[in-house]
């Protein structure tokens, strides 16, 4: 399936709540806790821990910045979500908001050939007093697909580098997507045991499930979607 070009991104509708967020220079919504370098140009790969911080304290969704509902949703690689230690540095989320970051935003949405780490933190310009921090732990590629997941609760933690989020699981719901479009199970059964640089397989991913399989009565083909 081939990812959407830049142009069909920027016509994906934006959901109610991020339609008051600032754009960039291309048009897209800059997501709530992207730093802001002093120029204020938003780094999309670096996040503004104390606007992270915010959003466990005050149950604030990291895309459009209001508040979360009682469900919560969390995006991340298979990693964070099914392994036993796994934990988030992107905060919960609204379900809308994530899905069109899912769809929109270059990392998330299509095939990204950059690494998240530090190189692009050298072309800001920074205050004297803001650290950037890299996360040790997080594998810089993309990861084979992401994860879209719903839980009733996710608690912030917070050491001198980060804070992080730890979901309730199992979780409620999950969704997989692949360069902008939700796959099935099986599809990402295959992509996770041919990906080289990601160590695990689903039998080494305890909090391990698929989205569950829907059959449309029109024609009773099975679809692979989410679960209300």
């Amino acid at each position: 399936m081939n990812a959407p070009s830049s142009r069909l991104r920027l016509e994906t509708p934006i959901p109610p709540k991020m339609r008051l967020l600032r754009k960039d220079r291309r048009g897209y919504p800059v997501p709530w806790i992207v730093q802001l370098d002093l120029d204020r140009r938003p780094f999309f790969t670096i996040n503004d821990s104390e606007r992270v911080a915010a959003c466990g304290r005050n149950k604030l969704c990291g895309i459009c910045g209001r508040k979360l509902e009682r469900d919560v949703w969390l995006i991340g690689g298979p990693g964070a979500a099914f392994h036993e230690h796994g934990a988030y540095l992107d905060p919960p989320m609204h379900g809308d908001c994530a899905r069109y970051a899912l769809q929109v935003c270059p990392y998330l949405g299509t095939r990204y050939s950059g690494r998240i780490d530090m190189a692009l933190a050298k072309h800001g310009r920074w205050p004297a007093a803001l650290g950037v921090i890299a996360e040790e732990h997080m594998i810089p590629e993309q990861p084979p697909f992401f994860v879209l997941a719903r839980t009733a609760a996710a608690k912030m933690d917070q050491d001198r580098t980060a804070a992080r989020f730890h979901p309730r699981r199992p979780w409620l719901a999950v969704e997989f997507w692949r360069h902008g479009a939700a796959i099935g199970g099986p599809e990402a059964r295959e992509r996770l045991a041919a990906a080289d640089k990601w160590p695990w397989t689903p039998g080494d991913l305890p909090y391990w499930q698929e989205p569950a399989p829907i059959v449309e009565p029109s024609d009773q083909r099975s679809t692979t979607r989410t679960a209300p």
